[in-house]
């Protein structure tokens, strides 16, 4: 038989490194008329060779009762529309494997990329699916083979496309993302992809072609990252995804030009997306589904019980989006009420509310804070603001220090973690705060997370609730 089959690989991937939903792997072709001469038990028995990219695409695990075997049915298929063709003509990403050993974790590039496709694709991706819709690492091998899943590697994801009736994909919805991963592949990195069907590859101008796995793809659509892209060193993740569109990149600014202005940060007023900065690799947008009179929002991305801190901004908060304005089920990131934003007064729209933490599967303990919320949260109509608050009594330094625990170091928001690995928790002393705060290493610097923790003793390497706010 001329034709080979190499059948998808299954994998149960979170967007952190948890078992969910299944997931495959690329596959060669396999014709309508090869297929037509076996019946399902041979073809989930066989296994298949070596790909031309060295990657060894074999069966693994079984299909979930709910997913029809379509392999071979490519007469309805995603489509990529004339010029998305061409635009993918020009796209030249070299395929990379898994490699030898699992990464231990989501690349920081799979990480951002997830958080722009659900900034950018929110209509279109199903966030009822866990991790709010984008999925990314598992480590384990090929089944009956010694190659390992790109998902092991931690660069492939796994975007969740909501189905039409009898699990028929939604193209309407799925094909807007497919396309512009297509044409947009070498400035993001994107090696590969798997959508209904159809399987599509960046190097070698072998373009799209029917996707023969046992899965259909009608669900999600898989796709690979590059190494560089794992990495941030892509286009896309240096200018804050600003020309994910397919645009080219405006030219540097001459230097007699006065400096472009500083994008807004999480809680920042904005009117447009374009306001909005990025935060470790993902573009922030400007929330407005609360339809302010004004026409002004505030900066804003999804998250899982943290968000990120930026020195000279007010801390932030994970806060539930329903409390704020926003959908059900969902994390939004906003301003804790702090001096740095005059307590929610200083651009005007804003006002403090009590809300609570979004947790979802983060594993953060649960937790109330003061934030900056829309006025039209709780129904305000240009009242006047409140009158300041008087300011805080400053209580003498213990012994000369700030800290009453002179064993803490002194630290504060954004100062370098290099020497600590990612994820690590301690305690620290703030000079800005004049009190305790607990920090974790993310992306080589130190985040605040709660002022005056509950027991610094015990918030050290691993999170626990003794780094929560006292």
């Amino acid at each position: 038989m001329s034709s080979t089959l190499k059948v998808s690989v299954v994998l149960g991937v979170f967007a952190l490194g948890c078992a969910t939903a299944p997931v495959e792997e690329p596959t060669d072709e396999l014709g309508a008329e090869a297929i037509s001469e076996m019946g399902d038990e041979t073809l989930h028995g066989l296994v298949g060779e070596p790909d031309d990219d060295g990657h060894d695409h074999e069966a693994e695990g079984d299909l979930p009762d709910s997913i029809e075997t379509k392999a071979g049915t490519c007469n309805s298929r995603w489509s990529l529309p004339n010029a998305t063709i061409t635009a993918g003509s020009r796209q030249n990403v070299p395929y990379a494997g898994a490699g030898g050993r699992c990464s231990g974790g989501a690349t920081r590039g799979a990480i951002a990329f997830a958080e722009a496709l659900r900034s950018r694709f929110d209509d279109q991706i199903n966030m009822q699916v866990s991790g709010r819709g984008v999925q990314i690492y598992a480590c384990r091998n090929v089944n009956g083979g010694s190659s390992l899943s790109v998902h092991s590697s931690g660069r492939a994801l796994d975007i969740f496309i909501p189905t039409l009736a009898n699990g028929v994909a939604n193209n309407a919805k799925g094909d807007v993302i497919a396309n512009w991963l297509v044409e947009n592949a070498e400035h993001i990195g994107v090696q590969y992809l798997i959508w209904d069907r159809t399987q599509w590859k960046a190097s070698g101008g072998a373009g799209e072609r029917c996707y023969g796995g046992a899965h259909p793809h009608n669900d999600h659509i898989h796709v690979e990252l590059s190494t560089a892209a794992a990495e941030l060193r892509t286009p896309f993740f240096r200018d804050g995804g600003r020309n994910g569109g397919g645009e080219v990149a405006p030219p540097p600014a001459e230097q007699n030009e006065p400096p472009a202005p500083e994008l807004g940060f999480i809680g920042d007023v904005c009117s447009a997306n374009a306001a909005c900065g990025t935060v470790n690799g993902t573009r922030l947008t400007c929330f407005l589904e609360h339809r302010p009179a004004d026409g002004r929002g505030f900066c804003t991305t999804s998250c899982d019980g943290v968000c990120a801190d930026r020195a000279g901004k007010a801390m932030t908060f994970c806060a539930e989006a329903e409390a704020v304005g926003g959908r059900s089920g969902a994390g939004l990131c906003v301003s804790k009420s702090d001096t740095e934003n005059n307590r929610c007064r200083r651009d005007g729209g804003l006002v403090e509310l009590s809300v609570s933490r979004f947790v979802s599967r983060s594993g953060i303990s649960a937790a109330n804070a003061t934030v900056c919320a829309p006025e039209e949260v709780l129904g305000f109509v240009a009242q006047p603001p409140p009158a300041p608050r008087p300011p805080a009594e400053e209580a003498p330094p213990a012994a000369n220090t700030i800290c009453s625990d002179e064993s803490l170091p002194m630290s504060e928001n954004g100062l370098s973690c290099e020497g600590n690995p990612e994820g690590r928790w301690r305690c620290a002393c703030s000079a800005r705060f004049g009190d305790s705060v607990s920090q974790v290493c993310r992306d080589g610097a130190w985040l605040n997370y709660q002022l005056h923790p509950v027991d610094c003793d015990r918030c050290v390497g691993d999170y626990s609730g003794a780094c929560e706010e006292g």
